[in-house]
């Protein structure tokens, strides 16, 4: 599913509060928090849909699908003349409105923390809601944490820069950062905030 397939198939479906960037469509205004469809072509079978909730603040260049759900079930690849396609978009494009209307305020994402990187995700949520303690609570077992990959020696150093700020009391230098983050995350994912 390339770019121009993806939003000739969702355009008609979205409402004038949505955008299309690239394969990622998402309801506007973006908070900390982009919530969206994104049309991942990876199965040679047809193609995925995913109900992303992604926060911005964690520095990526890529759509992270790890805060999203498939859409119908995780093994489910669509076809595009699929009769079960629309209305399966239909009813995300809902699920992704009421999801975005009771959490845009926030900075999480409101699924169940689960690895270090969502521990990582979690601080910077819980800092920016100005809860401190529960930022450093959460930002000192990723630092616990012993990396094994590049990837993860990346953000295992970014959390840990993150803690030391928050732990000198540079409470606002460390929400500059995440704001700083969530300004190149939204910018490499071609999104307007």
């Amino acid at each position: 599913m390339n770019a121009a397939r993806w939003k000739g198939l969702v355009s008609p479906l979205l409402g004038r509060e949505w955008a299309i960037s690239r394969r990622l469509a998402y309801v506007r205004p973006v908070g900390q928090v982009v919530f969206g469809l994104f049309g991942e072509s990876s199965n040679r079978r047809g193609f995925y849909v995913w109900a992303v909730q992604m926060p911005l603040y964690v520095p990526d260049e890529h759509v992270n699908l790890s805060w999203s759900t498939r859409v119908g079930n995780p093994a489910r690849a669509w076809q595009e003349d699929d009769q079960a396609l629309i209305p399966a978009l239909r009813d995300a494009i809902d699920n992704i409105e009421r999801s975005y209307d009771q959490t845009v305020t926030t900075a999480e994402t409101g699924r169940a923390v689960e690895n270090v990187l969502m521990q990582e995700a979690r601080a910077y949520g819980l800092l920016l809601r100005g809860d401190v303690g529960g930022s450093l609570e959460c930002l000192k077992r990723v630092e616990r944490y012993d990396p094994k990959y590049d990837w993860e020696v990346r953000f295992h150093h970014r959390a840990s820069n993150m803690l030391r700020l928050v732990e000198a009391g540079s409470v606002e230098e460390a929400r500059h950062r995440l704001a700083e983050w969530r300004l190149a995350t939204a910018c490499a994912l071609g999104i307007e905030t």
